[in-house]
């Protein structure tokens, strides 16, 4: 009984209880008498009658008033509704505001020269290089390959299609014409002349490098290096202390009326370990583009290039 009464409103004395059948379930609800009698006056207007949110008839007139069924749409709908319609097309009027391109993106450029061609390289300045452990012998300074663009309409501002991108394209990267292509001998042979170089850059700014990663050399045409030469890679072991007891006498110092006697740190030379092979691709005055062969362990900047 006290479930009965909870689920059950108590009418009032001027309530007539009655049942609905809504959606197929048993449902109490309650009826003005005053509702019934404005009705048999003709005083059927809605806005003389009292509202009662228990009456079942006066819920199905909100949803059939147009009022109903406006204050029944969401408030997120609504604003959407008061939005703008869609455009199938970007509005060229305002500029485009992303910083970076990609492939199959347009550019602009300045400068293309219609007499060069209409398939230009893209590049970006990079790093200054140095000779390794010689921070005065400049060597040259990079330009890193970012893909290739084709023209699409000549002029004082020349417009541009990338076709092909392995970084994104950012305003004030460089273009230069494609080179023709040329047939190059590509037969590995050894250096005609004893070369003892460094690793100094991996493509990419990588920390390590493995096999068919990009390389660059310290060495070039002016020391013999051509397109084809393998070189080995060996990587440089640093020397450790010798663990061997010393057959020198012990050395004497006197420091501050004390007389010290010590032996003298001894270091031994480790040889350097052999870690892969490369092939030079491309060779300027001192310095050449190279690929790695094959690798036992990872390449690092610093490892030395000797004669196989």
């Amino acid at each position: 009984m006290a479930l009965a009464r909870h689920l059950a409103p108590q009418s009032r004395p001027d309530q007539k209880p009655a049942l609905d059948l809504p959606r197929g379930r048993d449902r109490p609800r309650a009826r003005h008498r005053r509702r019934a009698a404005a009705a048999s006056t003709g005083a059927g207007d809605r806005a003389g009658v009292a509202h009662d949110p228990l009456d079942p008839d006066q819920r199905r007139g909100d949803r059939e008033h147009p009022a109903g069924r406006h204050r029944a749409v969401p408030d997120a709908l609504a604003d959407h509704r008061s939005r703008g319609p869609p455009q199938r097309r970007p509005d060229r009027r305002r500029r485009d505001p992303r910083v970076v391109r990609g492939e199959g993106d347009v550019v602009y450029a300045v400068g293309i020269d219609r007499n060069a061609g209409d398939l230009w390289h893209l590049y970006r300045p990079g790093r200054t290089l140095f000779a390794w452990g010689n921070p005065d012998a400049l060597l040259g300074y990079e330009q890193r390959f970012l893909g290739a663009a084709k023209v699409e309409r000549f002029g004082e501002v020349s417009t541009l299609r990338i076709t092909a991108a392995r970084e994104e394209i950012i305003l004030g990267d460089l273009l230069i014409p494609a080179p023709r292509e040329q047939i190059v001998n590509y037969v590995p042979h050894p250096p005609e002349k004893p070369i003892d170089g460094r690793i100094i850059d991996l493509d990419r700014n990588a920390t390590e490098a493995g096999r068919g990663w990009l390389v660059t050399l310290d060495k070039g045409a002016a020391d013999g290096l051509d397109v084809g030469t393998v070189l080995a890679i060996n990587r440089t072991v640093p020397s450790i202390p010798d663990p061997r007891p010393s057959l020198e006498p012990d050395r004497i110092e006197r420091f501050l009326e004390q007389t010290v006697s010590y032996q003298p740190e001894r270091w031994i030379n480790i040889p350097d370990e052999r870690t892969g092979l490369l092939f030079v691709y491309r060779v300027f005055d001192f310095a050449s583009l190279a690929i790695l062969l094959n690798t036992t362990d990872p390449v690092n900047v610093g490892d030395s290039v000797r004669n196989p």
